[in-house]
């Protein structure tokens, strides 16, 4: 899991939510501390105003399942119909390339014999996925009407939850605290703990709103 990348495109100024704080109270000096102060409260309407941009790189399609089970946020993610050949065709399986459009689980690396055992499988995932390619191109001389994208549709039936995605992330700040209460937890998938505790540094060190986040346990 060392691969993944997550960026903060943008986000929204701290004066939104401190506009939007001051409407219901007509408060005409909204602050850090009022703010603090409604959320904890539990108004967290206010909050939603607040929206963030994330591009992740590198997670696996097991990540991305349990992903959008955050459903009150956007996402864009990469297709495999476009992208799928082109991302395994030129994979050297006898290296440690697979690992490259694959994840791999820190648990493994720790135990070489299991590491090994794993690559060895993603290798034959790589080549089992072109051969079948190959295979299906083949049919276009019998008479099948299918061209490269349908073909990656076949291909994808046989593609492993560990294969690397993207993904544009935008998420308002209330479901972010809420995709962080659950996703830090000690229960939750190992690298959707490991994404929630790199948004959540990225949020704190880069960012003005790290004091929203000290309370959302």
């Amino acid at each position: 899991m060392d691969k993944i990348t997550v960026e903060l495109r943008n986000h929204t100024p701290l004066e939104i939510p401190l506009e939007a704080e001051s409407v219901p109270y007509q408060n005409q000096n909204p602050t850090k501390e009022l703010l603090t102060h409604i959320v904890q409260l539990g108004h967290e309407t206010v909050i939603e105003h607040v929206a963030f941009n994330f591009r992740i790189t590198g997670v696996s399609r097991t990540l991305l399942q349990e992903f959008v089970r955050h459903r009150i946020a956007s996402y864009t993610v990469k297709s495999t119909r476009y992208t799928l050949i082109k991302d395994i065709r030129n994979i050297n399986t006898e290296t440690d390339e697979s690992t490259m459009v694959f994840v791999v689980p820190d648990l493994f690396k720790k135990y070489p014999h299991i590491y090994m055992f794993y690559r060895k499988h993603l290798g034959m995932c790589i080549e089992n996925m072109i051969h079948m390619y190959n295979m299906l191109s083949d049919l276009k001389e019998n008479g099948e009407t299918l061209d490269d994208e349908r073909i990656t549709d076949y291909v994808k039936y046989m593609l492993p939850e560990a294969f690397r995605t993207d993904a544009f992330w935008t998420v308002n700040l209330r479901s972010l605290r809420n995709f962080l209460k659950l996703r830090s937890s000690k229960k939750a998938h190992p690298e959707i703990r490991k994404l929630a505790k790199m948004i959540e540094t990225i949020i704190r060190e880069k960012t003005e709103y790290g004091f929203l986040l000290d309370n959302y346990c």
